[in-house]
Order: structure tokens, then C-alpha cells, then sequence
């Protein structure tokens, strides 16, 4: 059995499909023994089966729409929200290519209990409606500015304001970390180097917050947030 080794965290923004190839550079760049994502074999298991059901029920809905709202930045991110993420499917092609391990490490809690209601709560006509009534912007400006405040965050954790801590760091959230924690320092006895993906508010380090990375310990990790262009170290 190997001993605890550094882990290396890939932080991405959730949705960001076209950040997939910058993933899979930053993989074969590590060359990792075994990835870890974020995400739960529940979650895998039910989108396996649901998807296409998912996706069927929004075109159909999305014809009800008024022809300019049909492609409101809102449908294209609930069209990718209803697709597998891409952090697992980068993952686990590179996996299948290297024959290495790619294990889903999150809690299946959340997803168990929201999964099952998209379909009649996600997807209808009133949700959709809600959705296009906001302002449209395009798809290109809606990351960066997501990548701008990751970037901001993750050098400079201090600025985290106190509102948003209370929003985000809530207990839920906290139990979640605790989880993540166990199950990935259990893999990196076990594998090295061990790669975790998942979304960047992961690896925030402070020690007044707690994040996956703040509870593994700046002397364990190494830290990367992949954008569509590259793969920035931290």
C-alpha cells in the first residue's frame, strides 16, 4: 500500500463543455494512477438511463416558446445541465484510453432526492417560461465572468465576502466536504498521483472556510483551475 502522496485538484466551472479539451491535456500531462470526480454513482446511473427522456421533454417544451427565446442562454445551459457533465465523460474517456481507475466520489443524497423531480418540475412549461424572462446574454461572456470570480477567489480568498459565505459554506455543504475528504485521501493511499476534478469553489484554501482543499492541507495538494483556453496553476 502506498503512502499519502500530494493530490492534485482540478477545479472547472460547472457547464463549461468547451473547457474539455484543456482537461484532457491537463490529464495526460499528470499522467495520473487514478481520477476521482465529483460526482455520485447514483447521478451516473439514473442520467444513464433518463437523458434522453430529459432532453426529448425540453425540445419538445422549448417549441412552445417564442422562436427568439428558444436559444436564451438559459435553454442552453439547462440543455447542458440535463447531459452528462463533462467533467466525467473527459475523465472517464481518459480513463478507458490509459486503463485506469475513475471513481465517482460524491455524495448521492442530493442527487437521490432532485433527479427523479426534473423531469415534472425542470422541465415544464412554467420553469422554462421563468427561465427566458431574464435577460439573455451570450454564452461566451457568462463564463468568463464565472472564470474572472474563480480566479479572483482562489488567489485571493480573503475577499470572500460574509454574505456569500452563509450562502454557500452552509452545513450541508460542510458534511459534503467531510465526505469528500475521507473518501479521496482513502484513494490517494491507495493510488499516486491521484487526480480529484470537480468545481472550483473546492479549492478555495483558507482555514476559516471548509473546502476539500482547506481540510487536506496546503502541504497535500497542488491546485489547477481548467478554463477553455488552458490550465491555470494556482
Amino acid at each position: 500500500m502506498k503512502s499519502e502522496s500530494v493530490i492534485i485538484l482540478i477545479g472547472t466551472v460547472h457547464l463549461d463543455q468547451e473547457a474539455s479539451s484543456s482537461l484532457h491535456l491537463l490529464l495526460q500531462s499528470i499522467k495520473p494512477a487514478c481520477i476521482a470526480v465529483e460526482i455520485s454513482a447514483f447521478s451516473i446511473r439514473y442520467r444513464t438511463r433518463v437523458q434522453g427522456a430529459w432532453l426529448d421533454r425540453l425540445a419538445q417544451v422549448v417549441q412552445g416558446l417564442p422562436v427568439s427565446k428558444r436559444r436564451h442562454l438559459k435553454i442552453q445551459l439547462l440543455e447542458r445541465q440535463l447531459s452528462m457533465p463533462f467533467e466525467w465523460s473527459t475523465a472517464k474517456k481518459y480513463g478507458e484510453i490509459g486503463a485506469i481507475p475513475v471513481v465517482p466520489v460524491d455524495s448521492g443524497t442530493i442527487s437521490r432526492r432532485e433527479l427523479p423531480l426534473w423531469y415534472v418540475e425542470l422541465l415544464s412549461e412554467e420553469n422554462l417560461g421563468f427561465l427566458v424572462s431574464d435577460e439573455d446574454e451570450p454564452m461566451e461572456s457568462y463564463f468568463l465572468g464565472h472564470y474572472s470570480k474563480a480566479e479572483r477567489l482562489l488567489v485571493h480568498p480573503e475577499r470572500i465576502s460574509e454574505a456569500y459565505c452563509q450562502l454557500v459554506f452552509d452545513e450541508k455543504w460542510c458534511k459534503r466536504e467531510e465526505l469528500l475528504v475521507r473518501r479521496i485521501t482513502n484513494l490517494s493511499r491507495l493510488f499516486t498521483p491521484l487526480v480529484y476534478i470537480g468545481g472550483w469553489m473546492h479549492l478555495i484554501n483558507t482555514p476559516s472556510k471548509v473546502t476539500l482543499a482547506s481540510r487536506l492541507g496546503p502541504d497535500k495538494v497542488e491546485r489547477y483551475l481548467v478554463t477553455k483556453r488552458q490550465a491555470v496553476k494556482i
